[in-house]
């Protein structure tokens, strides 16, 4: 969660160093926060995986 919260502060600084449109900056934020989501519930569904499968081979030694 503290990594997820970082990145969102980082969302928030990158337009103030840009002089674009509030609608351009909504619109980056949008983006970014999907995709840093995305990427999130990827870095989630490895560790389950890896978990589940590894988990499952020393239930059964």
């Amino acid at each position: 969660m503290k990594n997820i919260c970082s990145h969102v502060i980082v969302l928030f600084l990158i337009p103030l160093y840009f002089p674009w449109s509030p609608f351009l900056a909504l619109k980056f934020l949008i983006i970014m926060s999907l995709c840093i989501c995305f990427i999130e519930c990827l870095q989630g569904l490895i560790v389950l995986a890896h978990l589940l499968r590894y988990g499952s081979e020393r239930v059964s030694d």
